[in-house]
């Protein structure tokens, strides 16, 4: 597969399941930190997200046509959570991990495929909980 870094002023677009976010009553005030953590028992190495700025048109229609790209079942009760690379990045940097973050160009399935790698494999790092804090206030509902 082709992969390209994406630039760190743009953002990827991670699904985010109804049982990954948290709850006060019935407003979502967060996410889970195990939403960043890499599926063990599935030997995952990286994380799986859509490139926002890959579609044309303006950030709002871009976050629908990046939504709209994932290839999985979205439901009503689901949310996206939007990342800024940079910061992605920058906190990958804070605990020497080697995050980056690529566009995978020959996706056939959902052409703005992006790849979050370098994330630590134990679910227990504080990087994860770390990115939850930084990013669960970026959720959208799903479309």
């Amino acid at each position: 597969m082709a992969e390209k870094a994406i630039d760190e002023q743009n953002h990827v677009l991670r699904f985010c399941p109804r049982n990954r976010t948290i709850r006060e009553g019935n407003v979502v005030v967060g996410v889970h930190p195990t939403l960043f953590a890499l599926r063990v028992d599935i030997s995952e190495t990286y994380l799986s997200a859509s490139f926002v700025e890959f579609f044309d048109g303006a950030p709002d229609e871009q976050i629908k046509a990046a939504a709209d790209a994932t290839p999985l079942t979205v439901g009503k009760d689901d949310y996206f959570l939007k990342l800024n690379v940079g910061a992605v990045k920058a906190l990958g940097i804070k605990h020497k991990l080697p995050v980056k973050v690529t566009h995978v160009d020959n996706n056939k399935r959902n052409p703005a495929y992006a790849k979050i790698k370098g994330t630590p494999p134990d679910a227990s790092h504080q990087w994860i909980a770390e990115m939850a804090d930084a990013f669960g206030g970026n959720l959208i509902k799903a479309p």
